[in-house]
C-alpha cells in the first residue's frame, strides 16, 4: 500500500535518543543496579513516546506505548518508526476496536492521505500477514531463508481449518522442503524434550526439599522484594525530558570535569564563579540536563566575563551570568534557576540543526542579538577544552 513507505519513513524515536537516555541515566546514577537503570529508562522513555503519540487517540494506547517501548529498549540499533506503531496495534487491537477510526485518523495526519475505516483494517491485517481461509487466498507470505521454505500465516477459526489449511499447505510443498520441515520439527521436538525432562528433575528436587525449604525460599524472595523497593524508591528521577537531545554533537553531552582545571580557569581569570555555592549549581544543572559544563561556563564567559569578582555588581550578576530573559538586570533569581533556563534554552534552540552546521551559531541565531556572539562562545568552549584536557 501508498502508505507503507511513508511510514517507514517517519521516525518516532530516533535511536539516538534511547542511547542519549541510557548514557545520561547511568551518568547520573552511575551505582544503580541494570534493573533500576533499565526501569528508570522505560520511565524517561514512556514520557518521550508519549508526547509524540499524542495525536493517536485510542483505548488501548497504553498497551500500545508499554510495547513500543520495549522495542525501542530491545532494538537499540534501530530507529522506531510509525509503521512500528502500526506494527503494535495489529497485534494489540480487534479488527472491530472503536479504536479503528482514531487509527485511520492518526495514519491521515502522518502520510497526508485520506484513509477509510476498511482500509486501516486491510492495512493491519497485511502487516501481520493475515490469510483468510474462507476462500483460501493466500494474502501475504513469509519466506524463511535459512531453508527457503514458504509458510503463509493464517488465521484459524476451528480444527477443521486446521487440517485442511495443513493439507492444502503440503500440496504446494516439493519433496526438498517438506524434508526441511521434518528436519526441523525432528531437532524441535528433541529440544522440547530434553526441556520437559530436566524441568520435571528441577521440580523433583524442589519437592523432595520439603515445606521448610519452600518457606526459606519464600523468605529470602520478600526480603531480596523489599531490598529492591527499597533501591528503586531513591532510584525515582524528576527526569526532564530535553536530557534526549540527539540533534545536538555527542560533545555537548555531559561530561566529567576536572574540577580542579577548571577552578584553575576561573581562578586565572578572577572569576566569581570558582566559589563552591555557584560551581557545583552549574555542575549539577548540566549533569541533569545531559550537557557539557563548559557549555554553560563557556556562555557565562561571553555573556560575563566569567563574572570577576573586581565587579563591584558582582554579588547580582552572579545570579544570572547567563543573561536569561534579557538581562540579570531584568531577571535575578539564583544561579541554580538561571542555569536551568540557560540549559533548557540551549537544548531547545539546538533543535532543527542539519548536519554540518555550526551548533553555536545555529543556537545564536535566538540566545543573542549580536550575530558574532557564537564566536566568544565557541573559543571559550574550545579553549576551557583544551585547558581541562579534555579536547
Amino acid at each position: 500500500m501508498y502508505y507503507f513507505e511513508k511510514l517507514k519513513q517517519a521516525i518516532l524515536v530516533d535511536k539516538k535518543v534511547v542511547t542519549k537516555v541510557d548514557k545520561y541515566i547511568k551518568t547520573k546514577y552511575p551505582n544503580n543496579t541494570d534493573s533500576a537503570n533499565n526501569d528508570i529508562i522505560k520511565d524517561a522513555l514512556n514520557k518521550v513516546i508519549k508526547k509524540e503519540l499524542e495525536a493517536l487517540n485510542i483505548r488501548e494506547k497504553e498497551a500500545v506505548i508499554n510495547d513500543v517501548i520495549e522495542q525501542a529498549i530491545t532494538n537499540k540499533g534501530n530507529d522506531i518508526t510509525k509503521y512500528d506503531v502500526l506494527k503494535v496495534c495489529s497485534n494489540v487491537i480487534d479488527n472491530q476496536s472503536s479504536s479503528i477510526k482514531e487509527i485511520g485518523n492518526w495514519i491521515e495526519d502522518s502520510v497526508d492521505y485520506q484513509v477509510h475505516n476498511d482500509d486501516v483494517v486491510e492495512f493491519l491485517d497485511n502487516i501481520k500477514g493475515i490469510d483468510y481461509l474462507g476462500d483460501y487466498s493466500i494474502v501475504q507470505t513469509e519466506t524463511h531463508q535459512e531453508e527457503l521454505v514458504t509458510i503463509p500465516h493464517v488465521v484459524l477459526k476451528s480444527t477443521r481449518d486446521l487440517m485442511r489449511a495443513i493439507k492444502g499447505f503440503l500440496t504446494t510443498l516439493t519433496p526438498k522442503e517438506v524434508y526441511n520441515i521434518a528436519r526441523i520439527s525432528f531437532i524441535a521436538i528433541l529440544i522440547m524434550t530434553g526441556a520437559f525432562y530436566m524441568f520435571n528433575e528441577n521440580v523433583g528436587m524442589a519437592e523432595s526439599n520439603g515445606v521448610l525449604a519452600q518457606k526459606e525460599y519464600r523468605s529470602n524472595l520478600a526480603e531480596s522484594y523489599e531490598v529492591y523497593s527499597r533501591e528503586m524508591k531513591k532510584a525515582k528521577v524528576d527526569y526532564d525530558i530535553l536530557a534526549c537531545h540527539p540533534f545536538l554533537p555527542d560533545y555537548f553531552d555531559y561530561i566529567e570535569i576536572d574540577e580542579i582545571k577548571l577552578k584553575e580557569y576561573l581562578s586565572n581569570r578572577n572569576s566569581l564563579l570558582i566559589e563552591d555555592e555557584y560551581f557545583y549549581d552549574i555542575i549539577q544543572t548540566s549533569k541533569e540536563f545531559n550537557l557539557n559544563p563548559l557549555i554553560l561556563f563557556a556562555i557565562t564567559g561571553q555573556e560575563q566575563g566569567f563574572v570577576p569578582k573586581s565587579d563591584e555588581e558582582a554579588k547580582q550578576i552572579v545570579n544570572n551570568p547567563f543573561n536569561v530573559f534579557v538581562s540579570w538586570k531584568h531577571y535575578n533569581t539564583d544561579i541554580k534557576d538561571s542555569s536551568e533556563i540557560a540549559a533548557r534554552t540551549v537544548i531547545n534552540l539546538g533543535k532543527g540543526a542539519v548536519e554540518g552546521i555550526n551548533i553555536f551559531k545555529w543556537i545564536n541565531r535566538l540566545y543573542a542579538d549580536d550575530s558574532d556572539w557564537y564566536k566568544g562562545v565557541e573559543a571559550l568552549f574550545w579553549d576551557m577544552m583544551e585547558y581541562c584536557e579534555l579536547k
